[in-house]
């Protein structure tokens, strides 16, 4: 028999006074403790656990899963049946499943990897041997490495695309302690989150210093989970044989069970540990399967006491709670955290997820979000978008998500104008569909240039011309496409293809003598070229052509971009002649602009003068920041890019410096 709405509230009541005397008791049905101590966990639930019954009786009202659409035919509004029962992966309504963590990291890192396995886990001074690799049921190869020093571990080495053994050579160990957990965990960056995590990967003896063996692995597997990277943040954790932190390998495996909805396998691992662990989080996990397996009144009361602790559970979660409880579901503005629990909890409660939510989600949230059927199609787009940017999500993915887009035959029989009130991921989905129906090559290119340069006024040339790379390839640079050279450069730089890139810049250096045009094209292009050129000297005709075209230096507009480019072809190592920097006097001497910290300026320094290489990568991956090369601005990222070049990170240095010029508007 259920307790009257009276009963309930009297039950909550007396557990809050009796909790606040430290005199609690168990009894079913309530949750009651003895000796509340508040520097150990509170145990939120009977001794024994509830029948599995109830658990199978939620899963009785779910439908089998559907099978996953793959990756070119995604379907903008999944139905509930794919993504709202147990076992159904978040992620694999958007993209199939990788058995091996690494390959996806080498795509996004630009390499190559000769094997499935994860033969890059190894010691500095241990070769692995065959005998030494285990493969786990889902085909992750596993390394151990006896009697080594777990903070050498890692998935990566120098010829898988990784730093050398000696990154952290002459670094010291407090610092990278300090700096680790400071790494940005959603920069709008795909060089930086690449760079971060080669850095978090590689495998190699760790910094000089005291400190606890395991302390700097447990530091780069939290920072990797932040960073939405779970899988890899497991692999990595197992790595070196003989660790074992039963207690973050735990949350690692609760995050992805959340992210794949499965809940009886998450109310199970909470239930372990919140006798082991003082940690609210599995306080948190235990009251929500309380609510999800129908244990309403002892849900209700667990929030409530809760509540009473000097660490109350957030809004977003008392509403969950409550909502489960049979209230109304609210309008979220915010939650705090926004993680898969945060997100399954919310699915499971049937409340919308806030939008706000994708200013500071990490790739896994967004994905969540792009494949959320309870979410409007600007947002899902919004949050692939976001996630593709950050090198987490493929760009086919977010071209299956523009491609399912419905548009009336309004936006359809005129896209451009259509385009210009519409909200900006969906301007670019409707722009994709236009390329994508365009069969003749001149009408599909004059296409490809009106979303390109939509895309770059909007602000997000990058994941258009991302999406639009099979088509802009498509088209062979020659003499009768001249017209299409400055788009076809500008966006295969953005997508990353400077071979292409530098193949229509020449077609239009050719024209110049037939063409007014491809002479203007060549101007306009040329500091993106001489920034994508990594063997070539500094063109001064050229850079002389594009300071004329400016219109003199007298404009406010013209002084900046000329100051950006000449300070980011100067931290390339270009030799800049003192009578263009002489010119620029004749505007303001002083700008505003953000700068890092005295300490991690001169540290930086400091690491450059030791030829330190992960030490320089780190300082300048936490110089950049969460807001990355745009929000930090062009004399910071130039600090950051003059310092990759003098210890050899060029490659690195000269993406920055190109994502930068694209932000800024060249």
């Amino acid at each position: 028999m259920r307790a009257s709405p009276e009963d309930r509230r009297f039950c909550r009541f007396a557990a809050i006074f009796l909790f606040s005397l430290g005199l609690v008791i168990v009894v079913p049905g309530a949750i009651w403790a003895a000796d509340i101590n508040l520097d150990e966990p509170i145990r939120l639930i009977p001794p024994d656990e509830p029948p599995p019954a109830a658990v199978e009786e939620i899963q009785a009202t779910q439908p089998d899963p559907e099978p996953v659409a793959p990756l070119t035919d995604i379907r903008l509004q999944p139905s509930d049946d794919e993504l709202a029962q147990p076992g159904t992966s978040f992620e694999n309504a958007l993209e199939v499943t990788v058995d091996n963590p690494v390959d996806p990291i080498a795509d996004r890192l630009g390499m190559e990897t000769s094997s499935p396995d994860v033969s890059a886990v190894g010691s500095v001074s241990e070769a692995v041997t065959g005998d030494e690799l285990a493969g786990d049921e889902d085909g992750i190869a596993i390394a151990t490495l006896g009697g080594v020093d777990p903070d050498a571990a890692g998935l990566l080495n120098e010829a898988d695309g990784g730093f050398s053994a000696t990154l952290w050579e002459g670094a010291d160990r407090a610092l990278v302690a300090k700096l680790l957990p400071r790494l940005a965990r959603a920069a709008p960056s795909r060089t930086l989150r690449a760079l971060a995590l080669r850095l978090l990967l590689t495998a190699g003896a760790p910094p000089a210093g005291e400190g606890e063996p395991g302390e700097l692995l447990r530091l780069r597997v939290q920072t990797l989970a932040d960073m939405g990277e779970y899988e890899l943040a497991a692999v990595l954790l197992q790595a070196p044989s003989g660790f074992d932190d039963a207690t973050l390998a735990a949350r690692l495996n609760a995050a992805q069970m959340f992210r794949n909805l499965d809940f009886p396998g998450a109310c199970a691992l909470a239930r372990e540990q919140i006798n082991r662990s003082a940690d609210l989080y599995w306080r948190k996990v235990v009251v929500f399967c309380q609510a999800l397996e129908g244990d309403i009144e002892a849900a209700l009361v667990g929030v409530d006491l809760m509540s009473e602790t000097a660490n109350p559970p957030g809004a977003g979660f008392v509403a969950a709670i409550h909502t489960m409880a049979g209230g109304e579901a609210p309008e979220l503005q915010s939650i705090s955290g926004s993680g898969p629990f945060q997100m399954a909890m919310l699915r499971a409660a049937g409340i919308r997820a806030p939008a706000a939510i994708i200013e500071t989600a990490n790739p896994a949230v967004l994905r969540i979000v792009a494949v959320s059927s309870d979410t409007d199609a600007a947002t899902r787009l919004y949050a692939a978008e976001r996630a593709e940017g950050l090198g987490a999500l493929p760009a086919e993915s977010v071209a299956g998500l523009y491609a399912d887009v419905e548009f009336s035959e309004e936006h359809l029989a005129d896209p451009l104008a259509s385009a210009e009130l519409l909200d900006a991921p969906l301007a670019r989905a409707l722009l994709y569909q236009v390329v994508a129906r365009e069969r003749v090559s001149v009408a599909r290119g004059e296409a490809i240039s009106a979303a390109l340069e939509l895309a770059g006024r909007l602000g997000n040339l990058g994941i258009m011309a991302r999406t639009l790379l099979p088509e802009i390839r498509a088209i062979e640079p020659q003499p009768l496409f001249a017209w299409f050279a400055v788009s076809a450069t500008r966006g295969l730089i953005a997508a990353g293809d400077v071979d292409g890139a530098m193949a229509w810049h020449a077609l239009a250096m050719r024209q110049i003598a037939a063409s007014p045009d491809a002479a203007r094209a060549t101007i306009e292009l040329w500091p993106l070229v001489q920034l994508a050129d990594s063997g070539g000297s500094l063109d001064e005709i050229m850079l002389d052509s594009w300071w004329e075209a400016q219109g003199g230096m007298g404009s406010a507009d013209a002084h900046s971009r000329a100051g950006n480019l000449l300070s980011l072809l100067a931290a390339l190592g270009h030799d800049i002649p003192g009578r263009y920097w002489h010119a620029m006097l004749g505007g303001s001497t002083a700008t505003h602009a953000l700068v890092p910290s005295p300490a991690i300026d001169n540290l930086l320094a400091q690491a450059v003068v030791n030829d330190g290489v992960g030490e320089v990568a780190l300082l300048g991956l936490v110089a950049l920041g969460e807001d990355g090369p745009l929000g930090a601005g062009v004399p910071t990222v130039a600090r950051v890019i003059h310092a990759f070049v003098q210890v050899g990170l060029v490659d690195e240095a000269r993406a920055l410096a190109l994502e930068t010029a694209l932000a800024e508007g060249f």
